[in-house]
């Protein structure tokens, strides 16, 4: 991604933005970008995306329908327009939350750029879902203010300041062509969390501060750990498609991305790249995004002889 398109998009879009999550809230928005004004029930489950009517999040509002699924409808629920009757009880029922969103670059833009894990010369967009306000409470509960910088990666892209980053997803985008490769989704602080439990259970003399980060675990796991993939995507999809008119998204297969970007060691969680995607209804495909074509050509080579889908996809257009 080009150093400039990555100065322009952070130079448009507000520097700090309100996210908001409930479980499952990718299926409406989903259903929102592909339907029609209105149709029948009985018609939409017949379309490819017909299987998002079963979804949890979408279910109440077909229930409600009178056989007749309404846009405006779907999209309210899935902006999380609090004025129009029953968004706000569907939502807050499901558990809704309010995450602080912030856009970060990454990559030197130089021609050595296997260290930062990119699939083409030049630099990642990061989109960062930092914990809402209320989980300071939890961790300074729990943790002392210091234990912060224990569960954040010093070379990561997260935010140093203010609210810290729950997860974060970069982005190479090509906005002359309107299309995106996600390159990763990840989160620091739930992975670091774990790794200094089990220092500290090693440490058979540190059992009281091992207790209390199990403590601070259990409760932040139960609170974000089960909808941080699926809220950092969701997050990333709307910036994409709202915000920056992208029509085709791409993201990584789990065997392919090492491959692609020369990571070594430990590959990601292969959930991150099956699981997810599916959710989000990407299909797999063996073409790669265009801008990739020509300067990844050698790696893409080595790809295909694998003979294998290569990538996930999502179309909108």
């Amino acid at each position: 991604m080009h150093r400039k398109d990555i100065k322009l998009i952070r130079a448009v879009l507000p520097a700090h933005e309100t996210f908001h999550y409930f479980p499952d809230r990718e299926a409406v928005w989903l259903l929102a970008q592909w339907m029609p004004e209105a149709a029948p029930v009985r018609e939409l489950r017949q379309t490819s995306f017909g299987r998002l009517l079963e979804r949890p999040s979408v279910r109440p509002l077909v229930a409600k329908s009178g056989g007749i699924l309404r846009r405006p409808e779907v999209l309210a629920l899935a902006r999380g327009d609090w004025r129009k009757d029953g968004v706000a009880e569907i939502a807050w029922g499901q558990g809704a939350r309010f995450f602080d969103r912030t856009l970060a670059p990454w990559g030197t833009g130089k021609n050595d750029y296997g260290w930062a894990q990119i699939s083409r010369p030049g630099g990642n967009l990061v989109l960062q879902v930092n914990f809402p306000a209320e989980h300071q409470a939890l961790f300074h509960h729990h943790l002392p203010r210091e234990a912060r910088k224990d569960l954040e990666l010093p070379l990561h892209p997260v935010q140093r300041t203010g609210l810290p980053t729950m997860a974060w997803v970069r982005m190479d985008i090509c906005l002359q062509t309107g299309t995106a490769l996600i390159e990763e989704v990840q989160s620091d602080w739930f992975r670091t969390l774990s790794w200094r439990i089990e220092a500290l259970r090693r440490a058979k003399t540190r059992r009281r501060e091992m207790r209390t980060f199990a403590d601070y675990q259990s409760r932040v796991l139960t609170t974000y750990g089960k909808d941080w993939p699926r809220a950092t995507m969701l997050a990333a999809l709307i910036l994409l498609r709202e915000e920056l008119g992208i029509r085709d998204v791409w993201m990584h297969q789990a065997w392919s991305g090492p491959v692609l970007k020369i990571i070594p060691g430990t590959p990601p969680p292969v959930s991150l790249y099956t699981a997810l995607p599916k959710a989000f209804c990407f299909e797999p495909t063996i073409d790669p995004p265009p801008f990739l074509l020509a300067p990844a050509r050698k790696n893409l080579r080595r790809l295909r002889r694998d003979k294998r889908p290569e990538f996930w996809r999502l179309r909108f257009s």
